[in-house]
């Protein structure tokens, strides 16, 4: 599983928890685990987003999903700003994307993580 950004569909994530789908929407529907919505308005779940809901709850993590070697914050910054320049080219052919407010918190709270270490790294 290494497309550009490791995503998953609802089928797969539900087969990959061992639940039925209809469980897994309610999760999506309460906010438990973040996701995001394609244009056509399908779910999709970043990996790293399955791997830390699985964690949380206290499922296990399959194989399939083991983290791979941890990210820096450089290397989740540049990800993150790939990410954001794919939604930002899709936003712009007119289609709208819907993030959990967990995943936008999320990207809202590395952003200034990011901001904070450059500050630092310039005020020595």
């Amino acid at each position: 599983m290494s497309n550009l950004l490791d995503l998953l569909t609802a089928p797969q994530l539900a087969k990959l928890l061992s639940v039925d789908l209809k469980t897994l929407h309610n999760w999506v529907n309460r906010g438990e685990i973040k996701f995001f919505r394609t244009p056509g308005r399908h779910l999709r779940f970043r990996r790293a987003d399955a791997v830390e809901f699985m964690t949380r709850v206290g499922l296990p993590v399959p194989n399939e999903l083991a983290p791979e070697a941890a990210e820096t914050l450089d290397e989740a910054f540049l990800r993150g700003a790939q990410e954001a320049f794919f939604w930002q080219r899709w936003e712009q052919m007119g289609f709208r994307l819907e993030l959990s407010d967990a995943a936008r918190i999320e990207g809202e709270q590395a952003y200034m993580r990011w901001l904070n270490k450059r500050s630092a790294e310039k005020a020595v």
